[in-house]
């Protein structure tokens, strides 16, 4: 009997390895669209492999046309943007100040609204309202950790962000990104045809949520359906 219950431990042990393999698997492939089984291991790996091929930079043309390689394809991206970025004008074009005064504008029921404090269920909602299947943060937390968790560390981070919101500090670290570079096209050629997204950590992700589910219950009320594409 007793080497019959540690055979029943030990393959409960090896099922639930094989089970949490598969997940991370899973969220390294992206493929959220498929259910986890016993047969899903091969596919994975061939969709993390693609992707990889995919998404790999192994040249990239200059300014001048010239194609570049290895470390060059990092600096050619960081002047780009650095470009793009660094632009100062020495005059601002002024908004049409008619315009405004006659324009929508938020009543005093609008603006107790805005600043009305958010809560710790406020917190919590959002937290849970993002997608597991995310890439992991540049922290290595993504958002099924703290949803495990949050018994246990729910109060911390509520705290942390609701201290944010009253102070407008927080920790250096938090602001830590990973960029990544999305390809526009098919066979992109110059660092004009990649879309940079920041892989920002929950932490930071759920501070802009809360401020964007805020403006967005008032935004309607400045812009018109015909504007919506220049927010």
């Amino acid at each position: 009997m007793i080497l019959q219950q540690i055979e029943k431990e030990k393959h409960q042990k090896l099922r639930q390895s094989s089970y949490l393999a598969e997940v991370f698997l899973q969220q390294r492939s992206k493929a959220s669209w498929i259910n986890l089984g016993d047969d899903n291991t091969s596919y994975f790996y061939s969709v993390i492999k693609h992707r990889i091929l995919k998404q790999a930079i192994v040249q990239l043309k200059d300014n001048q046309g010239n194609w570049q390689t290895e470390q060059v394809i990092a600096r050619l991206f960081v002047h780009y943007y650095q470009d793009l970025l660094g632009k100062q004008h020495e005059e601002r074009i002024r908004a049409f100040r008619g315009f405004l005064r006659n324009g929508p504008i938020l009543t005093e029921e609008h603006h107790l609204n805005i600043l009305k404090p958010f809560t710790e269920e406020d917190v919590k909602k959002v937290v849970y309202s993002i997608d597991i299947n995310k890439s992991s943060r540049s922290d290595g937390y993504g958002s099924d950790f703290f949803r495990a968790a949050w018994s246990i560390i729910g109060k911390d981070v509520a705290e942390a962000v609701l201290e944010f919101f009253q102070n407008g500090q927080f920790l250096k670290q938090i602001n830590a990104t990973n960029i990544a570079l999305i390809p526009k096209v098919s066979t992109p050629e110059n660092a004009s045809q990649y879309r940079p997204i920041a892989c920002c950590n929950v932490i930071y992700k759920v501070i802009s949520k809360l401020i964007c589910l805020k403006l967005k219950e008032r935004v309607s009320h400045l812009v018109s359906e015909s504007q919506t594409t220049f927010v």
